[in-house]
C-alpha cells in the first residue's frame, strides 16, 4: 500500500519534499506527530517583503518608500524581533527594482497567487503549489526569495520547486529574482525537467517510508536530528526533538 496514503496524505508540496530530503527526522516530527516549532524570523522578513513589493507592482501604495512601510507593519503583525526588521525595507527596494520592468503580475479572481497542482511520476498523490507571481504578457513566473547574502545561482530546493511551476505553467520561462539589503539579481531555471525528475524521485522515497509503519512513533524511531542544522535552530523545535527523539 502507498505510505502517503496510509497516511491519509492527500497531496505532496515541493517544501515538504524539499524538507525530507534536508532533515527526514524533522519532517517526522512536524508532519506526522504534528510537533511544531515557531518560524523564524527569515521567513516572516520574506513575507513582509512580498507583500510590499505585491501592493507595488500593483499600484495599491503611493511610492516605493509607502510599500516598504507597508511590509513593515505588515512585519509586525508576525514577528517583533527589530533585528531581522531593519532588513526590511531595503530588500523591498532592490526586490522591486528587479521585477518593476515586468509591470504589474497578473491576479487570479480568487486571490493574489495562482494555485498549481501536477502530477510527479510514481507519486500516488498530486504535488500542489503557489506561485509569488506570474507575467502572463512576459509568458514568465517568477519566484521571490529574500536572503541576506546574495546567491550565485539558483538553490537547488529552489530549482525543484519552480520546476513545479515550470510545467504548470509550459510555455513560461521560470524565474527566481533573489533580493538582499544591498542587492538583487534574477536567474532562470535551466533544465526544469531533471530538477522535476530529482522531485519525484524524493517524493517516491518518502511514499516508500511512510508505508514501512503506520506508527508515527514507529518511523521517528529510525530517523536522527541534525541539531547542527539551522532547521533546529528554533529553541520550541529543538525541545520538541529532544521529547520525541530522546536526545
Amino acid at each position: 500500500m502507498s505510505g502517503l496514503r496510509l497516511h491519509r496524505i492527500e497531496h505532496v508540496s515541493a517544501s515538504s519534499l524539499n524538507l525530507f530530503a534536508a532533515e527526514p527526522a524533522l519532517w517526522v516530527m512536524e508532519r506526522l506527530c504534528g510537533r511544531k516549532g515557531k518560524v523564524g524570523p527569515a521567513a516572516h522578513v520574506g513575507t513582509a517583503v512580498e507583500a510590499g513589493v505585491e501592493a507595488a507592482l500593483l499600484g495599491k501604495t503611493e511610492g516605493i518608500e509607502a510599500a516598504a512601510a507597508l511590509a513593515g507593519a505588515r512585519y509586525d503583525q508576525l514577528c517583533d524581533d527589530q533585528d531581522a526588521r531593519e532588513k526590511i525595507a531595503p530588500m523591498v527596494r532592490q526586490a522591486y527594482a528587479a521585477l518593476s520592468p515586468y509591470g504589474a503580475p497578473d491576479v487570479p479572481e480568487d486571490g493574489r497567487q495562482h494555485r498549481v497542482e501536477i502530477e510527479l511520476e510514481g507519486v500516488p498523490v498530486p504535488c500542489i503549489g503557489y506561485t509569488d507571481f506570474v507575467f502572463h504578457a512576459h509568458g514568465t513566473v517568477i519566484d521571490l526569495k529574500t536572503s541576506s547574502t546574495l546567491p550565485s545561482a539558483i538553490k537547488v530546493a529552489h530549482a525543484r520547486q519552480g520546476a513545479v511551476y515550470a510545467r504548470a505553467f509550459s510555455n513560461y520561462a521560470m524565474l527566481f529574482a533573489y533580493a538582499t539589503p544591498k542587492k538583487s539579481a534574477v536567474y532562470i531555471l535551466e533544465n526544469p525537467a531533471d530538477h522535476l525528475a530529482a522531485l519525484a524521485n524524493i517524493g517516491r522515497r518518502l511514499d516508500k517510508f511512510l508505508s514501512i509503519s503506520a506508527d508515527p512513533q514507529e518511523l521517528a524511531a529510525i530517523v536522527c536530528p541534525d541539531y547542527d542544522s539551522f532547521y533546529w535552530s528554533d529553541p520550541q523545535t529543538r525541545a520538541n526533538g529532544l521529547a520525541l527523539f530522546g536526545f
